[in-house]
């Protein structure tokens, strides 16, 4: 039997809200998403997973139900949404504990998941990033330029929101509907000062590989709106870090678990596996 609670924790310990499911089960999977996203837009990887793991899918700070950006938040966003993950973490995975805990997570998420292995490595047993939006300078101008004007974009999906997922199930017909109502929700929900900062990953890009000292496996592919992709993921393997594993999906775009779901969910599957078994050894 499967638990689902939502808990937010606006005082206290972190201002980030969350889903939790396969509550029977110690082992914890943290998942995080990507910007102008929410908890609910991962809710596949809820139902692959929590039959072998408790998954939490976590709100960022500014998403969902999450606490809003504050003007101090504001002035370092990136630092503050990956402070509010560590925060997380730590209350629900202590350094005495019994237990594993591993973070997958897409774009806005996994700059954030990288930052926060950086950080609290001694927390993470294993990640899964998936195509982390870690930023080239070509990245981060887009961002810049286009991110606040979603804002109004995302006013008319308020507005109307039959009409946005009529248009989002056309365009996109291989999407599960569980994620893409979840996506719709995102959109509605995301905080507007937060979209005015531009900022939507790392400005280190894949040089924020080298921090990472937690067993990481990398996704990425080389179709549309791909971030690391093939040369991003050779210049990671140049760097020789032993915690690290690149895997690419060709053909798959940015959204790589929808593109191609059963060979990313076989990918974590296998990956954390075969870590986890290894670090019992």
């Amino acid at each position: 039997m499967q638990e689902s609670v939502t808990g937010t924790h606006a005082t206290g310990i972190s201002r980030l809200a969350y889903y939790m499911s396969g509550a029977t089960h110690e082992n914890l999977l943290i998942v995080l998403h990507g910007i102008t996203n929410n908890s609910l837009a991962q809710s596949r990887i809820a139902q692959e997973m929590n039959s072998q793991w408790r998954v939490m899918l976590v709100d960022g700070l500014g998403h969902g139900l999450s606490a809003r950006f504050t003007a101090e938040d504001a002035e370092h966003p990136l630092e503050a949404a990956a402070s509010e993950v560590v925060a997380l973490i730590r209350q629900f995975s202590p350094a005495q504990r019994h237990f594993k805990t591993v973070v997958v997570a897409h774009s806005w998420g996994g700059a954030l998941a990288g930052r926060v292995a950086a950080q609290v490595p001694e927390l993470i047993d294993a990640m899964v990033l998936e195509d982390p939006a870690w930023l080239n300078e070509e990245w981060l101008a887009y961002f810049r330029t286009e991110l606040p004007k979603e804002i109004e974009h995302f006013e008319r999906i308020r507005q109307d929101p039959e009409k946005e997922l009529a248009q989002t199930r056309r365009d996109n017909p291989e999407w599960p509907v569980d994620e893409m109502i979840g996506w719709l929700q995102g959109k509605c929900l995301v905080d507007a000062g937060m979209l005015r900062l531009g900022v939507a990953g790392d400005p280190r890009g894949v040089e924020a590989a080298r921090h990472i000292s937690v067993p990481t496996l990398i996704v990425s592919g080389d179709g549309d709106s791909i971030i690391v992709g093939p040369e991003g993921l050779q210049r990671i393997e140049e760097m020789h870090n032993p915690a690290l594993t690149t895997a690419l999906l060709p053909g798959a775009s940015h959204a790589i678990r929808r593109d191609q779901p059963e060979q990313f969910y076989a990918l974590v599957k296998e990956y954390l596996r075969s870590v986890l078994a290894s670090e019992e050894e």
